[in-house]
């Protein structure tokens, strides 16, 4: 984000904040939704996301440092949610999946159903990863962010989030190959 856009947004310009949600509002939504399972509780986040980067945009020293930024209040949201329902384990809620595999496959429709259901077990497995292994997964898988931007989004260095990318891919692989071999 340059410079003049985000000095716009300190000064209140209203048609910069429309253009700044209008640019953000799906992948902020879809990171919430993605790390809580919850789409009625990410509407409430990307509302909360959205007044914190009015509220708080002049605590913003650096312009293109914003979308990290952006990111960090999302995931900060989102951790807070799941924290609150930590007694209830996250079921892979239906309305999510689809929308997960509509923005990120474009598939024929007999490779559909079998997509779908690697996504829902996929998925699944990333549900059962712990907060900060998650968080990265869907960070740097399905928001495309470098590791240097997670990294600091997640208050740690980037060899942790290699590390965890690393550790999250192989819990993974063994949760799939088992499930495969199950079935």
């Amino acid at each position: 984000m340059n410079a003049q856009i985000i000095n716009e947004l300190k000064d209140r310009n209203e048609a910069t904040f429309k253009f700044i949600y209008n640019s953000f509002k799906e992948k902020i939504y879809r990171t919430a939704c993605m790390l809580t399972n919850d789409p009625i509780i990410s509407q409430d986040i990307l509302q909360d996301v959205f007044i914190q980067v009015y509220t708080k945009i002049n605590k913003l020293n650096h312009p293109e440092a914003f979308e990290s930024w952006l990111y960090k209040i999302t995931v900060n949201f989102s951790l807070k949610y799941m924290k609150k329902c930590k007694a209830h384990p996250l079921v892979l809620n239906e309305e999510v999946l689809k929308e997960i595999i509509e923005t990120n496959i474009s598939y024929l429709p007999e490779d559909i159903t079998l997509q779908t259901e690697l996504t829902n077990s996929l998925l699944t497995h990333v549900y059962e990863l712990p907060a900060d292994k998650k968080t990265t997964i869907i960070l740097y898988y399905y928001n495309n962010l470098p590791i240097k931007d997670i990294a600091q989004i997640m208050n740690c260095s980037e060899g942790t989030v290699k590390s965890r990318l690393f550790n999250s891919k192989k819990m993974l692989e063994k949760k799939l190959l088992k499930e495969k071999n199950v079935i």
